[in-house]
């Protein structure tokens, strides 16, 4: 068959199947899928050698008519301080859960980090979403210094304060002891 065919048919049949192809591909669905807020500021009164933990919540939101599965995971800068208690969570269709997790502190340093939501869909098929939650802890002391082992470069997160980000969606919270 290949060879009735000439050569300038068997491009158009290829052309022709390549739209086809693209245009199949194409008609992905939308991923509707969120966090409450983007990001909580703590200010917790921790003495050294002490342990404070505060515990948080954030509702996690699948907007789809499927079921999401979201799992969390903590970045390097703050992965020493973050308990996560829901790592994994499954979202029916249309539906809003909280993810618990603690924060906890021995020292008065600051932190800035971020946990990171990986939502997928149920069966796996197709790209996945992540969405982050930025975390900063406002100690008395400054940024703690962290080693990155991959790199031996020491590295901090800092946030730009003269960015043009909607306050509105920045929790800030006083911590005080009891």
């Amino acid at each position: 068959m290949v060879s009735k065919l000439g050569g300038t048919s068997l491009k158009r049949l290829v052309l022709v199947l390549l739209i086809l192809l693209t245009i199949s591909f194409s008609k992905a669905e939308e991923f509707k899928v969120g966090l409450s807020t983007g990001k909580v500021i703590l200010r917790p009164e921790v003495k050294d050698g002490e342990r404070e933990v505060i515990p948080r919540t954030l509702s996690v939101i699948n907007k789809n008519n499927y079921t999401v599965k979201v799992k969390l995971s903590p970045s390097e800068e703050i992965k020493d301080i973050i308990d996560l208690i829901d790592e994994e969570i499954e979202l029916g269709a249309n539906e809003e859960k909280e993810a618990r997790f603690n924060v906890i502190l021995e020292d008065s340093y600051s932190y800035s980090g971020r946990i990171n939501f990986f939502f997928t869909k149920e069966d796996n098929k197709g790209a996945g979403i992540a969405l982050s939650y930025i975390i900063e802890v406002i100690g008395e002391k400054g940024l703690k210094e962290q080693d990155n082992e991959d790199t031996g470069v020491t590295g901090f997160s800092f946030l730009d304060r003269d960015s043009t980000e909607d306050d509105s969606k920045i929790e800030e919270v006083k911590q005080e002891n009891t």
